[in-house]
């Protein structure tokens, strides 16, 4: 069979496709269904452990004391007791540890991955090895390259600070906060890149979204922890069927037998007029979907075909599909526009959004705080103490059932004075009067006792404290987080160290989080150099600008953005502000450096640093201190004595007046000395006006001279000329012979 566009749809030629109706298409459908569902069974130790602790984190007692966690997490047959606590110490974890983790979104600064020249162009002049004109061509490129790579840096900076503060649903930092929750309730948080449109105009924009990390799937034959052995990557949507039309060029109602799950508003306009009675009650619009992302062609590889050939050719390794189980072919490829599209745009159509494989990145960014080896699901700091937690809620909630058991007042009469006691025993009167009979016995305890029931087990007590001091080990929240000790440290060093020792897991846990953030902003500043026009960055950069994204970005080599530009995160910016630390530095700060600004300040005049102190003192103590700043002081007027101030203006007014005398003179003196130049200026006016007319007449002399000269020469040649002609003319008439008639004669 010949590759044509037109067959691209029809029966495969190999026999393995079953059934025989399955198209290319099809059957590309079909492999990517298998390969998720593979994933998904790879995913599921995981996820059984994931769920629980996601329980634990956001559950209730009557989430834990269901029948049917009961029945899947702790066994078959327990009873739940009356009363049905519920310990929460993931909930503890995560409020405590983190705020130390994620405070707010670090801002990003750009470097550029240059490679310093180690060779002088000048030393090679010397050496020979090009000349000088070379030279500078080389240095004056280098001094391009690298005005273009700070513009190009400081572009990249502006807009990856200021695109996270516009991205719906919060900002970037209330993303990156959601994923941090779930990293550590999961063991994963995850940001996925995303461009859209701001409503209302043709803007386009960049971020990195929040997605649960249920919604992913991965290569199951991967075994690397940060997934470079990856052959591909899925992530799951749910999106009403509408919206899928639309975004990938589907005709109205197209996909609308693909839609598995029934929205909340479509389900409940059943029964209203949008509906009437009609043989379809399909209530069901939204489609469950899947944009898959491989380095592995669209999977057409196992199939030995010329049409699989010539399209696993054209698209290459790295591909996109959007696979629907519902849809017998991608959506990014509906095979009536597949017939039509010429080889160029069957690959645009299968390629990535963005072509993050060139930076070895798939476009999503994970947060794993304990990876796990060959294994590309991490373990969540939950796990390992998930069975201490599920004993914890079970001897609290038996414990407290047990004491309220305990105490119910359990009293033993005598039959033959029940009647006469049990009616006083029951009243509420103070003091209560029991009259006793002799015949029933001479004590009352032969008559009435108390009945009392086992004491609880201490054991019970001490096997609470120790699964909560394992927890607390596990998951690290040790009493230093809530600022207790319980034993009194004998030195400020000592409480130092175990400060420091304390906070180790926190600082682990906030450099992974700063090393996640950093690869989120490697991937947004790839999206915004391939995505990103002009027109979109001018309201952030400018018209110049716009101007240099066009010309050093947008048309300009993509390595440079994809590989040669790395951001970075310092994990100070994101983490929770240490008052006490800054006011113990800041204090130290008062006592040794402050009197040394003020000694400088009142040398100088300059109260700069100064004035930063007190921005710093505002600062730590959450104080407006604009109203305090210091500014240099103004010379003050000294008080002078009448006789003195007197005599000073009589000196003044003499030397004002002796001023005006000088200024006078002065002005006379430029007056005469004006005059003067004016009077030689004229004269030399007179002289150069003489030596003109002499210079004239000495010229027509000379030329009078030349001409009269000229006029005798011309003579003396013409006489000259007249006397030789003459001599000439007498010399041909002496060689003339005698006439013949003298001859004849003699």
């Amino acid at each position: 069979m010949v590759p044509t566009r037109e067959n691209v749809t029809k029966q495969l030629p190999d026999a393995k496709v079953e059934p025989a109706s399955q198209g290319i298409l099809h059957g590309c459908v079909a492999y990517w269904c298998e390969q998720l569902k593979a994933a998904e069974e790879a995913r599921a130790p995981w996820k059984a452990v994931a769920d629980q602790c996601q329980t634990f984190f956001a559950g209730t007692a009557r989430t834990f004391w269901n029948e049917t966690f009961l029945n899947k997490y702790i066994g078959v047959g327990i009873q739940a007791p009356k009363f049905q606590l519920w310990i929460a110490k993931a909930f503890e974890f995560v409020a405590v540890m983190g705020p130390s983790v994620f405070w707010k979104n670090p801002r990003v600064t750009v470097e550029p991955n240059e490679l310093k020249i180690a060779v002088d162009p000048m030393e090679m002049v010397a050496a020979g090895i090009f000349d000088e004109e070379t030279a500078q061509e080389i240095m004056a490129e280098e001094d391009r390259r690298a005005i273009a790579a700070n513009a190009k840096r400081q572009m990249f900076e502006q807009i990856l600070n200021y695109m996270p503060a516009e991205l719906p649903g919060g900002g970037g930092g209330a993303h990156a906060e959601l994923s941090t929750i779930e990293a550590m309730v999961k063991g994963r948080g995850m940001l996925v890149a995303k461009s859209y449109q701001i409503p209302g105009s043709d803007r386009e924009m960049v971020g990195m979204v929040h997605r649960s990390v249920d919604h992913l799937l991965v290569d199951p034959d991967a075994e690397d922890p940060n997934l470079t052995d990856a052959a591909w990557i899925a992530i799951r949507y749910v999106t009403h069927y509408r919206e899928l039309e639309k975004k990938f060029g589907h005709q109205k109602g197209e996909l609308r037998h693909a839609a598995s799950i029934s929205s909340a508003e479509w389900n409940n306009s059943r029964d209203t007029i949008l509906h009437p009675v009609s043989t379809d009650r399909n209530f069901k619009d939204m489609v469950i979907w899947w944009e898959v992302y491989s380095r592995r062609g669209i999977g057409l590889h196992s199939y030995d075909s010329p049409i699989t050939d010539v399209m696993e050719e054209q698209i290459g390794d790295f591909a996109y599909l959007a696979i629907a189980p519902n849809v017998h072919y991608p959506l990014n490829a509906p095979p009536a526009k597949l017939v039509s599209m010429s080889d160029q745009q069957v690959a645009d159509a299968f390629r990535w959004p963005t072509p993050l494989w060139r930076a070895g990145k798939f476009p999503v960014a994970m947060l794993d705080f304990y990876q796990v080896n060959r294994s590309t699901w991490p373990m969540p700091p939950l796990a390992m103490c998930l069975g201490e937690l599920i004993a914890l809620n079970v001897l609290v909630s038996s414990l407290v059932t047990r004491a309220h058991a305990s105490a119910q007042e359990i009293i033993g009469v005598i039959k033959e004075a029940e009647s006469e006691i049990t009616s006083k025993l029951q009243s509420s009167q103070s003091p209560l009067v029991i009259e006793l009979r002799h015949d029933l016995g001479n004590k009352i305890e032969d008559i009435i006792s108390f009945i009392k029931r086992p004491d609880i087990s201490q054991t019970v007590l001490e096997a609470i404290q120790m699964l909560m001091g394992l927890i607390d080990q596990r998951t690290g929240l040790v009493p230093h987080l809530y600022g207790q000790s319980p034993t009194q440290d004998r030195s400020a060093l000592a409480t130092q160290t175990k400060d420091e020792r304390a906070g180790i897991r926190q600082d682990y846990m906030r450099r992974r989080t700063g090393d996640w953030l950093r690869e989120a902003n490697d991937i947004l500043k790839c999206l915004a150099g391939w995505n990103l026009k002009g027109d979109d960055v001018a309201p952030i950069l400018g018209m110049a600008g716009a101007v240099a994204w066009d010309t050093l970005v947008s048309n300009g080599d993509p390595d440079d953005y994809l590989l040669d530009l790395h951001c970075h995160v310092e994990v100070a910016d994101m983490q929770r502000p240490d008052k006490a630390q800054k006011q113990t530095v800041l204090q130290v700060f008062t006592q040794n450096i402050l009197p040394v600004l003020v000694q400088y300040a009142q040398m100088t005049g300059s109260y700069d640093q100064v004035n930063a102190y007190l921005d710093l003192f505002g600062e730590v103590n959450e104080m407006d201190m604009s109203g305090m700043m210091l500014s240099p002081p103004q010379p003050q007027e000294q008080q002078i004595p009448p006789e003195q101030q007197a005599m000073m203006e009589a000196e003044a007014r003499k030397a004002e007046a002796d001023a005006a005398k000088v200024e006078a003179d002065a002005q006379r003196a430029a007056q005469q000395l004006e005059f003067d130049f004016e009077a030689a200026q004229t004269e030399q006016d007179k002289f150069d006006l003489e030596v003109a007319k002499t210079e004239q007449e000495m010229q027509i002399a000379s030329e009078t001279a030349a001409i009269d000269n000229l006029v005798k020469l011309t003579q003396a040649q013409t006489a000259v000329q007249t006397a030789t002609a003459n001599n000439r003319a007498k010399a041909i008439a002496a060689r003339k012979p005698a006439p013949a008639k003298a001859a004849a004669g003699k």
